[in-house]
């Protein structure tokens, strides 16, 4: 079964953005980057890792950044190889010139721009090869 956690400090975003991903499978949210780490860290001790993790840019005083650059040496070290968890940016439309940028010095799978849409998940979810 595919489990999410999406960690966003905006409880408005938060909300919406449950919505758009609770077809896709059981949601987890978080509204700081230290809740998010331990979330994720606890999944993949219990042998239960998140299929994805969306990470706002804007988490913890627009500081999502060290968050995703933590959960990806994490799952690159302690999770499982093709099954691993999918690491999704969430950015503002200014930030998208950045995307390559960001993607490879974060080590995220794919950046989402604002606003995001079920349509832009469920195709960034097919691409990542997640959606089923």
């Amino acid at each position: 079964m595919r489990r999410i956690l999406l960690a966003d400090p905006d409880p408005v975003s938060r909300d919406y953005l449950l919505c758009l991903l609770e077809i896709f499978g059981p949601c987890r949210a978080e509204s700081g980057a230290q809740a998010a780490m331990e979330a994720f860290c606890d999944a993949l001790a219990q042998g239960e890792p998140f299929s994805v993790v969306l990470v706002s840019r804007d988490l913890d005083l627009a500081d999502g950044l060290p968050l995703a650059r933590a959960l990806d040496q994490t799952r690159r070290r302690d999770g499982p190889g093709p099954e691993r968890s999918r690491l999704l940016l969430v950015v503002d439309p200014a930030e998208t010139r950045r995307r390559s940028g960001l993607m490879e010095s974060l080590g995220v799978d794919a950046v989402l721009e604002k606003p995001v849409t079920r349509r832009q998940i469920m195709d960034t979810l097919s691409l990542l090869g997640v959606a089923g």
